[in-house]
């Protein structure tokens, strides 16, 4: 058991590194990556229409909880989106 508690923040320790050898580059690409990813779900006839069938069998989730789950999504995209310094990215970026 405490094998495995040291390979996980091994793990962590690792994935933090790595977090911090790519800079704020890779974080907003990995940002961007989530919530479009996140769209393509919420929105499986969005999917669909820009060429992602995996949803096609699924429709969207309506209703006052599925609303307030994706605002807070959205939120919480704002909210570590202001923690990338914008003066550390590249012109490409």
């Amino acid at each position: 058991m405490n094998c495995k508690k040291y390979v996980l923040v091994f793990g962590l320790l690792l994935a933090l590194t790595q977090c911090t050898r790519f800079g704020n580059s890779t974080k907003l690409f990995a940002l961007f990556e989530e919530a479009w990813n996140l769209r393509l779900e919420e929105d499986p006839l969005f999917a669909t229409a820009a060429g992602y069938h995996q949803f096609d069998d699924k429709l969207p989730l309506i209703g006052v909880q599925n609303e307030e789950r994706r605002a807070n999504f959205s939120r919480e995209i704002l909210r570590r989106l202001a923690r990338i310094d914008p003066q550390i990215l590249n012109a490409q970026d």
